[in-house]
């Protein structure tokens, strides 16, 4: 897999992580699904704009998030093909981690 993982303590109330990353997610055209057997969340088609993914975990205060690009082959969200719309998703992804609680969070790129 290449996928980008993330940990952070968060040590929030489960239903407020769950509130934020639902959302997050939802207002920037993410919609859940399941993708080989897990639940995922998916931004674009995988046709005319890049396929999107987002998986994340919360227990017991840990938050676990992991991201990657591509609908039949998980390609990672950093190297050098597609090297500006991976990084804009990248750093979408960082600024939602250290902003989580602030709710001043940009939205994600459209149709890249």
């Amino acid at each position: 897999m290449a996928r980008w993982t993330r940990d952070e303590e968060l040590n929030q109330p489960a239903d407020f992580v769950q509130f934020m990353m639902e959302d997050f997610l939802t207002k920037n055209g993410f919609k859940k699904k399941t993708h080989k057997g897990q639940e995922v969340w998916q931004e674009g088609d995988g046709f005319l704009t890049m396929a999107r993914f987002i998986r994340y975990e919360y227990n017991d205060g840990s938050f676990h998030l992991e991201a990657w690009i591509g609908k039949k082959r998980e390609n990672p969200i950093k190297g050098f093909v597609g090297a500006m719309p991976k990084k804009m998703f990248r750093e979408s992804l960082e600024e939602l981690i250290s902003e989580r609680c602030s709710g001043s969070v940009e939205v994600f790129p459209k149709g890249i």
